[in-house]
């Protein structure tokens, strides 16, 4: 850390003053390479079907998140190439986009309570 001056005072001494409540959750722990790489199977979604599509109503059942997330990790398993891309990570990237769905509609069950399961 340098010791330059800041104000009449050691910028080490600045640091160790500096407070900060804690926002309650550890988003930093979040690997940022597989942050990148859920956005573009979000970007690509968007491009396909339209931005926050699968927000208008909750999926369930064969068409569901569960479903897909598990067909993505069982192909995944298995090696058997996407439809769409011949890098096999695909299949994770959108195991973990289909549970964020999935997380999303718990999350917002409310929203979705008039609708059919």
């Amino acid at each position: 850390m340098s010791n330059s001056k800041l104000g009449g005072k050691k910028m080490t001494d600045i640091v160790k003053e500096a407070k900060r409540f804690s926002c309650g959750v550890r988003l930093d722990l979040i690997p940022g390479d597989v942050l990148i790489e859920v956005s573009k199977a979000f970007a690509h979604g968007a491009s396909k079907y339209g931005d926050d599509n699968w927000q208008q109503s909750r999926l369930n059942g064969e068409n569901g998140p569960i479903n897909h997330a598990l067909k993505h990790i069982l192909n995944y398993q298995a090696g058997i190439p996407d439809d769409e891309s011949d890098d096999p990570k695909i299949h994770l990237t959108h195991a973990i986009t289909n549970l964020i769905f999935e997380m999303y509609y718990e999350l917002h069950k409310e929203d979705y309570k008039n609708e059919s399961q």
